[in-house]
């Protein structure tokens, strides 16, 4: 098969070829199209989509989407040093180029590209899954620092007694405490699974809810200066991505959403978001909690009673709850799995040729 590069400012120039590419057993939802366009509307990185193409059908047989960080400031938790990067938002889990089959020579290709036209930028691919073709062809270079990161996967093909029997008495025990406060308290206790959110109004609730939960975290160490810098910081990134981030968008416009909102009093006490994939995966981006409704364990419960729903509907396989170690993904059942993070810092002199 020949090959040949073509390069993209634009995603809409590739919509087409995108969609045709975005069904590959390796990807996610991280890698569709819808996905990657909102990511462009949100940030004013320049970017480019380095484009294979074969010769044999004149047809993409893989997309490198890149980003370029032109400045040593900080746009997300994994994006603060110049270089070139996946496309990516803070939210996105795992990252990698877009393909429908792995090709090498493709992957390769792109490389040369990258070497010959941008060796002055350090290389930072970050967030890859460790199942892909594009861990193993990284793997197999030189002069690429790996780091891991831990994620965490709750597997339910299973039925409800052997899910059950998995957790462990700690867990049940915590389980029944919550069902016995909720039940004793008198409360109006309600989980609801919803996908596409058209109400703007309670999307606002819940980014508020989110919004609230993480401002306790980040300023709880803070004193003096530093906590009302953060605090200033912490409100216009909470007005941004409220008003016009990704999350928000996605709820609206994305056909995958999958949303687990918890009511208690008719108010929201906590929710889950993510996407449900093809294969019956649902992965999660967002959980949080009001902290007012602590006593009853809103999220921990309501998630539990979702996976025992969700076993006897077959309407789920996998709860992937992405990246983190948060100690309730373990005690509902949870699996580590590992992103690699890898990392090029200088092109001179350096010989990224796949190891033989």
């Amino acid at each position: 098969m020949c090959l040949r590069i073509h390069t993209y400012k634009k995603i809409e120039s590739l919509e087409a070829n995108w969609r045709a590419l975005e069904g590959g057993k390796e990807m996610t939802v991280f890698q569709s199209y819808e996905w990657n366009r909102q990511i462009c509307n949100s940030i004013k990185n320049k970017v480019l989509f380095v484009v294979v193409i074969s010769d044999d059908s004149d047809k993409a047989v893989l997309i490198a989407p890149l980003m370029f960080q032109k400045h040593k400031f900080k746009i997300s938790k994994n994006v603060e040093k110049y270089g070139i990067y996946f496309l990516m938002s803070k939210y996105s889990d795992y990252l990698n180029f877009i393909y429908d089959e792995p090709n090498d020579n493709a992957i390769n290709l792109i490389f040369d590209y990258i070497k010959s036209n941008y060796s002055g930028f350090p290389l930072f691919f970050y967030c890859l899954r460790q199942d892909t073709a594009l861990y193993k062809n990284l793997k197999n270079r030189r002069n690429f620092q790996e780091t891991e990161e831990c994620c965490v996967s709750i597997d339910i093909h299973c039925d409800l007694e052997e899910y059950k029997k998995r957790l462990s008495k700690n867990t049940r025990q915590t389980l029944r405490t919550a069902k016995n406060r909720i039940d004793k308290s008198g409360i109006n206790y309600k989980i609801c699974i919803c996908s596409r959110v058209r109400n703007e109004k309670l999307i606002k609730e819940l980014l508020k809810v989110h919004f609230k939960r993480l401002r306790d975290i980040k300023l709880a160490d803070k004193k003096g200066f530093f906590y009302i810098y953060t605090l200033i910081r912490f409100y216009i990134d909470e007005y941004s991505e409220i008003y016009h981030g990704i999350i928000k968008d996605s709820m609206m416009k994305m056909k995958n959403t999958w949303l687990l909102i918890i009511y208690i009093d008719q108010q929201v006490a906590g929710y889950l978001f993510g996407f449900k994939e093809r294969n019956r995966v649902v992965r999660i981006l967002q959980n949080c909690y009001e902290k007012k409704y602590a006593y009853y364990s809103p999220v921990f419960y309501g998630f539990y009673k979702c996976i025992c729903n969700s076993i006897q509907s077959k309407s789920v396989d996998v709860f992937d709850m992405t990246r983190g170690e948060e100690n309730y993904k373990y005690k509902l059942g949870g699996k580590e799995m590992y992103n690699s993070n890898f990392e090029l810092i200088s092109w001179n002199n350096a010989n990224v040729e796949s190891n033989k």
